[in-house]
């Protein structure tokens, strides 16, 4: 390798930063320099590519490189129980008084963020069970799950791990919660089922409220001063007083104990306060360019279609479905959330924005009726198994 000049080094990473955010729509400007920059190395190593700016000019040359590159970047080192004495602590300090504080047939919000291919979120989904079961209560569970990285969501929505889960899971644990399968061991249903997985930038998007428990493990570490300040007050907010927030072992709320206190320091489990939280800010990509716009419009009059985006979509993430699409009165497509292309397709003839004249073949007439009794009763509608 040929080490750049210090300030070249870091103009060049900006640049790079801008591709893949142009690239991807994440901005990686926020994460630690040293951690972005070791695996950047193995990268340029691949390549045999000896310093950042020639291989800034190579991903300029060979765009899908961007692809691998943030593939490199995602963190997803995770394991079934990792941390045993964590999920013992969690069991035994925290989970306990969190159900039986709640009445029966009340419904016990959890939120994993960075799930990675999903070992925690099932984890923690199995833990739960057990302390339902042990304390006899009967509470509705609703796990949100969410990472930065599809291909790692896509994994953890299957729920089918290899046979070695076995030298992190009991055999009881594996015999209750686990069915074997061609050599792979698949999640049952019945942890499946609590579970709801999301693409989420955390850093951007906003986040699952009114949660009872929140758990982000060993993302933090990988994160600035900066970014870490702005989440701790974020994940105040999303939590309900006296939520649990659950941390890696070697992250810390250091400087907001006003928001939150340890139930157990080394097992960094931590209560949240009933200090009043404010309502975060949320911006797509880096910086304040966004806000500005906004600003902006709203000073001119001009529209302000992406606080609108914005506003939807915290609305759709509070009470969150895989893919989801808001229409007007009228059935007209205002905004879609997720990927629909496994429910839409553009229409022959003129373009259209209706939603029913999009929907795929079996669809049509069930969402037609679903729309339209929606609409007269303003209530609820559900369809089940339509093909």
């Amino acid at each position: 390798m040929q080490p750049l000049p210090e300030h070249e080094a870091s103009q060049t990473l900006q640049k790079l930063f801008l591709l893949l955010r142009d690239r991807t729509g994440n901005d990686f400007a926020l994460y630690k320099e040293t951690a972005i920059r070791r695996r950047l190395e193995r990268r340029m190593n691949v390549h045999q590519i000896e310093n950042m700016r020639h291989y800034l000019r190579f991903v300029q040359e060979h765009p899908h490189e961007l692809d691998a590159l943030f593939q490199e970047l995602l963190i997803n080192v995770t394991s079934f129980f990792r941390d045993p004495q964590v999920f013992e602590v969690l069991a035994q300090k925290g989970l306990p008084a969190l159900v039986q504080d709640k009445p029966d047939g009340s419904t016990l919000r959890i939120w994993i963020a960075g799930c990675s291919t999903g070992e925690e979120v099932y984890s923690v989904a199995i833990v739960v069970k057990e302390c339902l079961a042990q304390h006899q209560r009967r509470l509705a569970v609703q796990i949100f799950a969410s990472d930065l990285d599809s291909q790692a969501v896509e994994t953890a929505r299957a729920g089918l791990y290899p046979v070695g889960i076995a030298g992190d899971v009991t055999p009881d644990r594996l015999q209750r919660f686990f069915t074997k399968e061609d050599g792979s061991y698949r999640i049952k249903t019945e942890i499946r089922d609590l579970v709801v997985f999301a693409r989420h930038n955390l850093l951007t998007d906003a986040p699952f409220t009114k949660l009872d428990m929140l758990s982000c493990r060993n993302l933090l570490i990988y994160l600035d001063a900066k970014a870490q300040h702005k989440l701790l007050p974020l994940f105040h907010y999303a939590l309900k007083p006296h939520g649990l927030l659950l941390l890696g072992t070697s992250e810390t709320v250091g400087g907001f104990e006003h928001l939150f206190v340890p139930i157990d320091r080394k097992g960094k489990l931590f209560r949240r306060t009933a200090e009043p939280s404010t309502i975060p800010h949320f911006e797509r990509g880096s910086g304040g360019a966004m806000r500005r716009t906004i600003e902006s419009r709203a000073e001119t009059g001009a529209p302000r279609s992406f606080a609108i985006d914005n506003l939807i979509q915290q609305v759709l993430v509070a009470q969150y479905a895989p893919a989801a699409v808001v229409v007007n009165g009228r059935g007209e497509i205002v905004h879609i959330h997720g990927r629909t292309g496994a429910y839409l397709e553009p229409a022959p003839g003129p373009p259209t924005h209706h939603l029913v004249e999009m929907a795929r073949e079996g669809l049509q007439h069930e969402l037609a009726a679903a729309l339209q009794r929606a609409a007269g009763r303003k209530d609820e509608v559900v369809r089940q198994n339509v093909q």
